[in-house]
């Protein structure tokens, strides 16, 4: 009878231990090369979207488009559907977001008043560029790295006013470094300064 017992016992064994032999095997080989052939086809796809990227170029249809929907202070949906950030333009935010944390850290301001600044500026630019045709003119990098369009807007009127001059020049924005997109870095800087030294804006709010 014990003898019955003991062969049952170590042909447990046996078969415990061929199964922990087949999941060590399967740990240790067939789960990371079927992690690398995945990572490899993300590789593969992320290549292809960043090929594609760099051979994207605007059409005639940004030099008259109208403004759908401004979304913040420096967003702006245009009426084909896709999003533009005006370069050089730094609000806050008007949404409980990522980088409204970090703006919360970087300034020490509470974030139910940067929200409210935020919402300061968004009016700001819908009252300036809402519901108005528009030329979009691109720097080198016309897309960020989400696939937001980036760009330099003028409203078509007879001023052709530079929707992002004339929210840096009236405080509502922060300095920004736009690199490789610096076609007016020069001009903004020069505004941006201004605007803080008159406390224009934002600025009277950002300096208390």
């Amino acid at each position: 009878m014990l003898d019955c017992i003991f062969i049952f016992t170590i042909d447990q064994m046996n078969k415990l231990s061929a199964r922990i032999l087949i999941i060590y095997f399967y740990i240790s080989f067939i789960l990371p090369l079927f992690s690398c052939l995945v990572w490899a086809e993300q590789d593969k796809d992320a290549s292809v979207a960043i090929r594609l990227e760099k051979t994207w170029a605007p059409s005639s249809e940004y030099d008259n488009i109208l403004v759908d929907r401004v979304i913040s202070g420096n967003i702006l949906r245009l009426r084909n559907g896709q999003i533009l950030q005006l370069i050089g333009v730094y609000t806050p935010e008007v949404q409980k977001t990522n980088k409204m944390f970090v703006d919360v850290r970087a300034t020490g301001i509470q974030m139910e008043v940067l929200m409210a600044m935020g919402s300061e500026a968004r009016e700001f630019t819908k009252d300036l560029v809402a519901g108005k045709r528009v030329q979009i003119e691109f720097d080198k990098q016309p897309k960020g790295f989400y696939g937001v369009l980036q760009g330099y807007v003028y409203i078509l009127n007879d001023e052709k006013t530079f929707v992002n001059a004339q929210i840096i020049k009236n405080g509502y924005s922060h300095l920004l470094d736009t690199s490789p997109n610096v076609r007016y870095k020069s001009l903004f800087d020069d505004l941006h300064k201004q605007a803080q030294e008159k406390s224009k804006g934002l600025w009277k709010k950002w300096q208390q």
